[in-house]
Protein backbone atom coordinates (compact mmCIF):
# COMPACT_ATOMS: atom_id res chain seq x y z
CA UNK A 1 0.00 0.00 0.00
CA UNK A 2 2.86 2.40 0.73
CA UNK A 3 4.56 1.64 -2.99
CA UNK A 4 1.08 2.82 -4.35
CA UNK A 5 1.09 5.89 -2.47
CA UNK A 6 4.78 6.57 -2.85
CA UNK A 7 3.95 6.16 -6.84
CA UNK A 8 0.90 8.33 -6.76
CA UNK A 9 2.61 11.21 -5.01
CA UNK A 10 5.49 10.65 -7.42
CA UNK A 11 2.93 11.07 -10.32
CA UNK A 12 1.29 14.11 -8.88
CA UNK A 13 4.42 15.85 -8.75
CA UNK A 14 5.36 14.43 -12.18
CA UNK A 15 1.70 16.15 -13.39
CA UNK A 16 2.49 19.40 -12.07
CA UNK A 17 5.58 19.65 -13.71
CA UNK A 18 3.78 18.99 -17.33
CA UNK A 19 1.36 21.05 -16.28
CA UNK A 20 4.14 23.94 -15.84
CA UNK A 21 6.16 22.81 -19.10
CA UNK A 22 2.70 23.08 -20.76
CA UNK A 23 2.38 27.09 -19.66
CA UNK A 24 6.10 27.58 -21.12
CA UNK A 25 4.74 29.13 -24.65
CA UNK A 26 5.35 32.59 -25.83
CA UNK A 27 1.91 33.34 -25.99
CA UNK A 28 0.37 31.60 -23.30
CA UNK A 29 -1.21 34.19 -20.90
CA UNK A 30 -0.33 31.40 -17.59
CA UNK A 31 3.42 32.19 -18.67
CA UNK A 32 4.36 33.70 -15.36
CA UNK A 33 3.53 30.42 -13.46
CA UNK A 34 6.51 29.01 -11.40
CA UNK A 35 7.25 25.54 -10.57
CA UNK A 36 5.40 25.13 -7.20
CA UNK A 37 2.11 26.99 -8.70
CA UNK A 38 2.08 23.98 -11.11
CA UNK A 39 2.54 21.35 -8.17
CA UNK A 40 -0.46 23.58 -6.40
CA UNK A 41 -2.63 23.10 -9.47
CA UNK A 42 -1.72 19.30 -9.68
CA UNK A 43 -2.41 18.65 -6.15
CA UNK A 44 -5.63 20.82 -6.26
CA UNK A 45 -6.43 18.32 -8.95
CA UNK A 46 -5.98 15.35 -7.44
CA UNK A 47 -8.24 15.24 -4.81
CA UNK A 48 -11.60 14.21 -6.81
CA UNK A 49 -9.71 11.48 -9.05
CA UNK A 50 -8.63 10.09 -5.69
CA UNK A 51 -12.12 10.19 -4.08
CA UNK A 52 -12.87 8.21 -7.92
CA UNK A 53 -10.35 5.38 -7.47
CA UNK A 54 -11.14 4.69 -3.75
CA UNK A 55 -14.97 3.79 -5.01
CA UNK A 56 -13.67 2.12 -8.59
CA UNK A 57 -11.78 0.21 -6.17
CA UNK A 58 -14.23 -1.40 -4.00
CA UNK A 59 -16.49 -2.02 -6.83
CA UNK A 60 -13.23 -3.62 -9.10
CA UNK A 61 -10.84 -4.75 -6.66
CA UNK A 62 -7.91 -6.00 -9.09
CA UNK A 63 -8.61 -2.71 -11.15
CA UNK A 64 -7.83 -0.81 -8.02
CA UNK A 65 -3.69 -0.19 -8.27
CA UNK A 66 -4.16 1.51 -11.70
CA UNK A 67 -7.48 3.20 -10.93
CA UNK A 68 -5.66 6.85 -9.91
CA UNK A 69 -3.32 6.69 -12.54
CA UNK A 70 -5.99 6.69 -15.50
CA UNK A 71 -8.43 9.35 -13.60
CA UNK A 72 -5.94 11.71 -12.78
CA UNK A 73 -4.28 11.53 -16.37
CA UNK A 74 -7.61 12.33 -17.75
CA UNK A 75 -8.17 14.90 -15.80
CA UNK A 76 -4.79 16.88 -16.33
CA UNK A 77 -5.44 15.86 -20.07
CA UNK A 78 -8.72 17.74 -19.95
CA UNK A 79 -7.08 20.38 -18.17
CA UNK A 80 -4.66 20.83 -20.53
CA UNK A 81 -7.41 21.26 -23.81
CA UNK A 82 -9.63 23.78 -22.00
CA UNK A 83 -7.82 25.53 -19.78
CA UNK A 84 -4.23 25.98 -20.53
CA UNK A 85 -4.35 26.75 -24.22
CA UNK A 86 -1.89 29.61 -25.16
CA UNK A 87 -3.79 32.72 -26.69
CA UNK A 88 -4.20 33.02 -30.44
CA UNK A 89 -1.11 35.15 -31.76
CA UNK A 90 -2.01 38.82 -32.81
CA UNK A 91 -1.02 38.41 -36.72
CA UNK A 92 -2.11 42.36 -37.11
CA UNK A 93 -4.66 41.87 -39.84
CA UNK A 94 -7.88 43.46 -39.45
Amino acid sequence: MGIYAGINAGIILLMGFVIWLMCRGKNNPNRSLKIWHGWQISAFQALTPSILALIIGFIMAQFASMAFVLVYSFRVMYLSMKYLRPAPADTGRK
